[in-house]
Order: structure tokens, then C-alpha cells, then sequence
């Protein structure tokens, strides 16, 4: 059953910590899945080739892993926020997207990320990144939206 309200919180361990400070271009992390195993947050360190001009930057996404039957797309609006210290410093980010398109098959550069500029993240101690998402629409298999009272029927609540 997915919840159309979740709020989801990842503390990275030292393991994925020391993973993301030595992490170069191309490499992902991945957070526990959450939702009913149907979402997972990507953590990009140092950019991906399939997003243009993300060298260098440290790229937060949240990823669709399985969809209600029946269901081919939602639109939600989705808060990524990416708290963040080192020996000297903390640091706060925070991608508000008020009206984001989720689908099983979206492509990295189609898809909106919060993109950080590496220097803020440099040796990092601690990191938590916490995703607070609420379902709006809910679109079945021909791309048309379901009535808010048949997501029930569909195993969102």
C-alpha cells in the first residue's frame, strides 16, 4: 500500500559517508527504500554523465521503483532537503517541487534534482537527507487522471 502523505529520513552511516566523500563522477548511493518499497533517494556525489553540466555538483533525487497496478504516473508535490556537516561548518539545502511528475521510466536529465556545488560538501562528518512527498494526482495506464475517491481502489491511502 503506498501512503499518498510520507515523510522519509536517511542518515548516511560512516560507510556511505566515506562512499560519498570518495565517490567520483558517474557514481551513485542509495538510500532504503521507502513508501512500500515503491520510491528510493539517489545521491550523485560528483555528477552523472546523463545529466548536462552536473560535473562536479553532488545531484539528490528521489526514484520511482514500483508504481501501483494500474497506475502509470502521479504528480506530488515533493520536498528534498540535505542537511550536511563537516569540521567547520553546516550546511542546509532544500528543493522544493510543488508540482513534480513521478513515472517508472523517467530518464535522469528529464527529471528535476537538486544540484549542490561540491565545495559546500567537502569532508563531510554527517549527512541526513530527508524527503517529505504528497501525492496530488494519479494518472491510470492511458495518462488519464483518477478520481481522488478510487485511490483507494488502486492500494493508495
Amino acid at each position: 500500500t503506498m501512503k499518498k502523505h510520507v515523510e522519509f529520513e536517511w542518515p548516511l552511516n560512516q560507510c556511505e559517508l566515506q562512499t560519498f566523500n570518495l565517490f567520483q563522477f558517474n557514481h551513485n548511493l542509495y538510500s532504503p527504500n521507502f513508501n512500500d518499497e515503491s520510491f528510493c533517494i539517489v545521491l550523485s556525489p560528483n555528477g552523472l554523465s546523463t545529466v548536462p553540466r552536473s560535473d562536479g555538483h553532488t545531484l539528490v533525487k528521489v526514484k520511482v521503483l514500483k508504481l501501483p497496478l494500474n497506475v502509470s504516473a502521479f504528480d506530488a508535490h515533493c520536498i528534498i532537503k540535505l542537511q550536511a556537516w563537516n569540521d567547520v561548518e553546516s550546511c542546509v539545502m532544500t528543493l522544493d517541487q510543488s508540482n513534480n511528475r513521478f513515472r517508472y521510466d523517467i530518464m535522469d536529465n528529464e527529471f528535476q534534482q537538486q544540484f549542490v556545488c561540491n565545495a559546500a560538501l567537502q569532508n563531510v562528518s554527517k549527512m541526513k537527507i530527508v524527503v517529505q512527498m504528497r501525492i496530488k494526482k494519479v494518472y491510470d495506464l492511458k495518462q488519464e487522471e483518477i478520481d481522488q475517491n478510487q485511490w483507494c481502489n488502486l492500494r493508495i491511502i
